[in-house]
C-alpha cells in the first residue's frame, strides 16, 4: 500500500505533461503579424495602440497551488513579458525612447515579480521532497537488514512444518506445541511487519527514483526565469544609454556650436533645436538610410526632440505618403500643382 506522505499528490503533477493553456503567449502569437503590419506601413501609433490593448490590467498573478497553475503562470508570464517588449518597441519606433524605457522598466519589475513568485513556490515544494527522500534513505538503512531477519525467521518455521509434514523430521510434543503456541503467532506479527516495511520501502524508493525528476523541473524552471529577468534588465539598459548617448552628442554639439558663436551675441542655443535643425540641414542623414521606415523611425525621433521641426515634419509626411522623403510638388504657370 503506498502512503501519501512519502510522494504527495501535490507532486505528482510536476512530473507529468502539463497542458497547453490558452494564454497571453498564444495572444502575441496571434497578433504580432497585424502590428508588425502597422510597423510596415509606418502606422506607428496604430501599433502602439494595438500593443497597449493588448497588455492585460491588472498583470497576471503566479498561482503555484498545482502544477496546471504553475504550468499557467509560467506561460502568462512568457506572455506578459513579450507583450510589454512588442509595446516598448512600438512606442520607442514613435521617438519615445523615454516612455519606452518605461516599459521597459515595467516589464524588468514584473519578470522580477515572477521570478520571486517562482523561487517561493519552488522552495515550498522543495521542502516535503527533501524530507520524503531523507526519510526514505534511513528508513531503508534501518528496515533492509531488519526485513532480512524477519523473512528469514518466517521461512525457518516454513521449512521446519513442511520437513515435519513430509516425515523428514520427527518432532516431539514439545516441539510441536511450540510451533503452534508460539512460532507460529510471531511468524504472522513478523508477515505483517514484512508487508509494511516493502509498502513503505516501495514508496521510499518510488520517491528517490522520481526526485532527481522534480529537481531538474525546478532548475529549469528557475533557469527560464532567470534568463527572462535578464533579457529585461538587458533590454532597459540598452534603452536608457541610447537615451543618454542622444543626449551625450546633443551637449557636445550645443557647446560646440556656442564656442564657435561666441562673438555672436545674437546666437542662442535652444535645447535640441539647433541639433535637429543641423541633421535636417544635411538631408543625406535621412536619404542614406536603407528603408523608408528607417527614415521614418529617425524622424519620428527629431520630431520628439523638437515638435516644431517643419522639415521633418513634411518629410515624415511623405514617407507616409509612399514618397521620397523631400519630395516637393511643383506649381504650374498659373500657380495650379502638377
Amino acid at each position: 500500500m503506498r502512503m501519501p506522505l512519502i510522494v504527495p499528490a501535490a507532486f505528482t503533477f510536476l512530473l507529468a505533461a502539463q497542458p497547453t493553456p490558452q494564454n497571453l503567449v498564444q495572444v502575441f502569437n496571434a497578433e504580432l503579424k497585424g502590428i508588425n503590419q502597422l510597423m510596415a506601413e509606418l502606422k506607428f501609433e496604430e501599433a502602439v495602440a494595438k500593443s497597449q490593448s493588448l497588455i492585460p490590467s491588472p498583470a497576471p498573478v503566479f498561482d503555484g497551488k498545482d502544477g496546471a497553475t504553475i504550468a499557467a503562470s509560467l506561460d502568462n508570464g512568457r506572455g506578459m513579458l513579450a507583450l510589454l517588449k512588442l509595446n516598448a518597441n512600438t512606442v520607442s519606433a514613435t521617438g519615445q525612447w523615454e516612455k519606452a524605457a518605461e516599459v521597459n522598466q515595467k516589464r524588468l519589475a514584473f519578470a522580477k515579480a515572477l521570478q520571486a513568485d517562482l523561487d517561493k513556490t519552488m522552495t515550498t515544494l522543495e521542502g516535503p521532497w527533501i524530507k520524503a527522500v531523507e526519510e526514505g534513505k534511513a528508513y531503508i538503512a534501518q528496515n533492509g537488514p531488519k526485513l532480512v531477519e524477519l523473512e528469514k525467521s518466517v521461512a525457518k518455521l516454513q521449512q521446519d512444518i513442511k520437513d515435519h509434514n513430509e516425515k523428514k523430521v520427527v518432532l516431539d510434543k514439545k516441539q510441536l506445541e511450540e510451533i503452534q503456541k508460539v512460532r507460529i503467532p510471531v511468524a504472522q506479527r513478523d508477515d505483517q511487519e514484512i508487508a509494511e516495511i516493502k509498502a513503505k520501502t516501495a514508496s521510499y524508493q518510488d520517491a528517490i527514483k522520481r526526485y532527481p525528476a522534480f529537481q531538474g523541473m525546478v532548475a529549469e524552471n528557475r533557469k527560464e526565469v532567470a534568463a527572462m529577468v535578464k533579457e529585461s534588465e538587458e533590454a532597459l539598459e540598452k534603452a536608457k544609454a541610447s537615451i543618454a548617448s542622444q543626449a551625450d552628442e546633443i551637449a557636445k554639439f550645443n557647446t560646440t556650436q556656442l564656442e564657435k558663436n561666441k562673438k555672436n551675441k545674437k546666437f542662442k542655443i535652444d535645447g535640441n533645436k539647433n541639433w535637429v535643425e543641423a541633421v535636417m540641414n544635411d538631408k543625406t542623414n535621412i536619404t542614406k538610410l536603407d528603408s523608408p521606415r528607417t527614415q521614418a523611425l529617425l524622424l519620428n525621433r527629431i520630431l520628439v526632440l523638437d515638435p516644431t521641426n517643419k522639415l521633418a515634419s513634411s518629410a515624415l509626411g511623405n514617407l507616409k505618403a509612399g514618397r521620397e522623403p523631400f519630395f516637393v510638388e511643383k506649381k504650374g504657370k498659373k500657380g495650379g500643382k502638377k
